[in-house]
């Protein structure tokens, strides 16, 4: 019992996360020094301009935290929610340069705080980081306020095909809500530490193309994520399951790289 105790406590150890940035004047026209172009291309680049992360305000006072490519230009979304007590700075905070070569990296704060540590969990101390205690339809909403944000931001650059949704516990399970309440607008879904159960049927109708499911290989969830991906394997569905080592609800220390792996199947993926 002591060791799910501690298991269900590291999602609101706000110690486990990186600071999150400050919150800046977001502007597509930041630059910062860069080679001008790259080796041998023959052709000069205009300076790659600040990649982030920032922050801002997207409704009320909830802020957006995202990342964007170096060079200007249409590019995917990548989008994330968070899950409990697990605030963008940590859920996307660990591998947004994995992100960023490939798109905009979008993730809004949940509508809730949480305590600072589990064990002063009151009710009266709800100051710590984001969390979300709203409907997943609210979620959905809210997440469509916050990409709407960036695209305000970096007009005609965000692209919704190819689009990428990444969820970590809680927020795998809107993400497949979410897929499956607007078939086609999520073709490519990362699934990370949540038995989400989803067959091969729910994803086609949902028009989703390929999806990567994660689990922490010390943790609750591997077995049960293992059975889904056997399952979607077994009906065709493109599918790959990435276990994180070392890891229970939580990211292991190669978090970007599994991510980058994830990507580059899914752009394997496109044109199939």
């Amino acid at each position: 019992m002591r060791h799910l105790l501690l298991l269900a406590c590291v999602a609101c150890r706000p110690s486990t996360s990186p600071a999150p940035p400050p919150i800046v004047d977001a502007t597509p026209d930041v630059v910062v020094a860069s080679d001008a172009a790259p080796e041998d291309s023959g052709v000069a680049l205009e300076p790659a301009r600040d990649a982030g992360p920032f922050e801002v305000k997207f409704t009320g006072e909830r802020n957006v935290w995202f990342a964007v490519p170096e060079r200007k230009g249409p590019k995917r979304l990548i989008a994330m929610l968070h899950g409990v007590c697990n605030p963008p700075g940590y859920a996307c905070g660990h591998w947004w340069p994995s992100a960023i070569p490939h798109g905009f990296l979008v993730c809004p704060e949940g509508n809730a705080k949480c305590a600072w540590s589990c064990t002063d969990c009151r009710a009266d101390r709800k100051d710590g980081p984001p969390s979300w205690e709203e409907s997943f339809l609210d979620i959905d909403r809210d997440l469509e306020k916050s990409i709407a944000k960036v695209s305000d931001l970096y007009p005609d650059e965000i692209e919704r095909e190819g689009a990428v949704l990444v969820g970590f516990s809680r927020g795998a399970y809107v993400a497949v809500y979410s897929a499956q309440l607007h078939p086609g607008r999520w073709p490519y879904l990362v699934l990370n530490e949540a038995d989400t159960e989803v067959t091969a049927n729910q994803l086609k109708a949902a028009k989703v193309k390929a999806v990567v499911l994660m689990a922490g290989g010390i943790g609750l969830n591997v077995k049960p994520v293992k059975k889904t991906f056997d399952e979607l394997e077994k009906a065709g569905f493109p599918a790959k399951m990435i276990v994180m080592p070392n890891a229970a609800h939580y990211y292991s220390n190669d978090i970007g790289d599994l991510m980058t792996e994830a990507i580059q199947f899914f752009i394997s993926q496109e044109g199939k």
